[in-house]
């Protein structure tokens, strides 16, 4: 049965596009023809938050950079597979460790550019800006201070080396993400949606190429971002 006060809610909160995508995506899958996605594509602004919890610098566990093997990805909850292809496609990975070795938060970023590998698509970053993706806070301390903590941490080390944003792709669906995401200094930079039928895969989007269509990954529409953070 559909809840009609549910639909509402999470229009108001996603918007008409997001929901009418994630629909169609639905009626897609279940006659096993195809999938969709929609992404917000948000930048947040690194200085506004290191500012903004710049008395938690000194409390802050350390904020640790971690090699493919590290020990300290046991209590992370992704697929050492997933660690080696992130890791392959040059991505970087820092964790808030304890003082007795206990990770509590891992945040994942990218430079320059960034292979989605959910759908077909490639993000080009400016110079002063990062990709983060894959943040994780294991379940029993969501409630408490680690994400506002690796938050500051990210922000004060992505600063020291030259970054002013950070910029990433939070799925409609992963309401937590884009809830935590906005509750920092951010900007909205755009949106798009993916549906994919059969090998074809048909992007529409805010940014550019606003509209694009694909049969491999070869040919990926590239959004680049360097003209939306001045």
């Amino acid at each position: 049965m559909v809840n009609l006060a549910t639909i509402r809610l999470d229009i108001q909160e996603v918007g008409f596009a997001a929901m009418g995508v994630y629909w169609l995506g639905k009626a897609l899958r279940a006659i096993r023809l195809g999938q969709t996605q929609y992404y917000f594509f948000l930048a947040v602004d690194l200085e506004a938050v290191s500012l903004s919890s710049k008395s938690a610098h000194r409390q802050l566990p350390a904020f640790q950079e971690l090699k493919p093997d590290d020990a300290l990805f046991d209590g992370c909850d992704v697929n050492p597979d997933v660690i080696q292809s992130r890791y392959a496609a040059g991505g970087l990975c820092h964790a808030l460790v304890m003082a007795e070795a206990t990770p509590i938060a891992w945040i994942w970023h990218a430079q320059r550019r960034y292979i989605e590998d959910e759908v077909r698509a490639v993000f080009v970053l400016p110079h002063q800006a990062v990709w983060d993706y894959g943040v994780y806070v294991p379940p029993h301390l969501r409630a408490g201070r680690a994400l506002l903590q690796l938050w500051s941490a990210f922000s004060k080390h992505m600063i020291e080396n030259g970054h002013r944003y950070s910029i990433s792709r939070i799925s409609a669906q992963n309401r937590a993400s884009l809830r935590a995401h906005k509750r920092l200094a951010h900007t909205c930079l755009g949106s798009a949606a993916f549906v994919k039928l059969g090998p074809l895969q048909f992007s529409f989007s805010t940014v550019r190429p606003y509209l694009h269509i694909c049969a491999s990954q070869k040919g990926a529409p590239e959004f680049d971002f360097g003209g939306l953070l001045l």
